[in-house]
């Protein structure tokens, strides 16, 4: 239960770093700005659409059966 509990905390202490250094609404991979509506619906957004779509297409992890 604890491991539920730390990831939204680190989060905040990873975007409150990213705000410091002036870097929050500014995609990780391409450097361009995060859209509003993005950041409206996602506030802890760290790509902006088009790099998170070839994140989770190059990242995603394939399905594994539960029985």
């Amino acid at each position: 239960m604890t491991h539920h509990l730390e990831r939204p905390q680190m989060r905040a202490l990873c975007e409150r770093e990213r705000i410091r250094r002036r870097r929050y609404g500014v995609c990780i991979d391409c450097g361009q700005p995060i859209g509003f509506g993005l950041l409206n619906a996602c506030p802890t957004a760290k790509r902006c659409m088009r790099c998170q779509a070839v994140h989770e297409r190059t990242h995603a992890v394939a399905p594994h059966a539960t029985l």
